[in-house]
């Protein structure tokens, strides 16, 4: 779980990056400015995961080619796009590349805070799932056997028979599995399966 809302405000003008710093501060963010995404992207992999604010136009590479690089290192960090210079071909694209929202300045201060909290519920589940995917792997190969079979719906008794060991054995792995992926009974554990496929 995320110790606080963090926002990467990325953007070419100081100006902005003060004043909308200034405003997300005020509101209980913390915000970490950046002139320019390659500085960001150079410095990213030591970063907390947060939430990225980008500006579209910026003169070493624009929002969208940040956008896409993130998206080719595999990272789902939430991005709310926050330009002065929207079009529909960069709207379209940012939104096909999983932009939360396309803001064009000047915003409306409650249509900022909007994409943000769905940045941040959407951040919410993406840690979430990767923290399942993880206590998942963690599981050795028979207990992701078991899993498996349980979390397709089989009984005790019918893991059992499937893997040819004993009801006692499926029920012993079956305590180890929750105890490991931190859940309290079979209905979580399926939660977990679902979330990560």
């Amino acid at each position: 779980m995320m110790p606080m809302k963090i926002i990467y405000l990325i953007d070419d003008e100081e100006s902005v990056r003060r004043s909308v710093g200034l405003l997300l501060e005020t509101y209980g963010y913390e915000v970490v400015p950046y002139p320019c995404g390659i500085d960001f992207l150079r410095e990213k992999v030591s970063l907390p995961r947060g939430c990225i604010l980008l500006d579209v136009r910026m003169p070493d590479q624009n929002g969208l080619e940040i956008q896409s690089a993130l998206a080719a290192d595999g990272d789902s960090w939430p991005v709310v796009i926050l330009t002065g210079h929207g079009d529909v071909v960069s709207a379209v694209a940012a939104m096909r590349r999983g932009a939360i929202d396309f803001i064009e300045k000047p915003f409306a201060t409650h249509q900022l805070f909007e994409a943000l909290d769905r940045a941040f519920d959407k951040f919410a589940v993406d840690e979430a799932v990767h923290t399942a995917k993880s206590r998942i792997e963690a599981l050795t190969g028979r207990e992701r056997e078991v899993f498996d079979a349980l979390t397709e719906g089989l009984s005790n008794k019918q893991v059992a028979r499937k893997l040819d060991i004993s009801s006692r054995t499926v029920e012993a792995h079956r305590a180890h599995i929750m105890e490991k992926l931190g859940a309290n009974n079979l209905v979580e554990m399926v939660r977990m399966s679902l979330a990560c496929r």
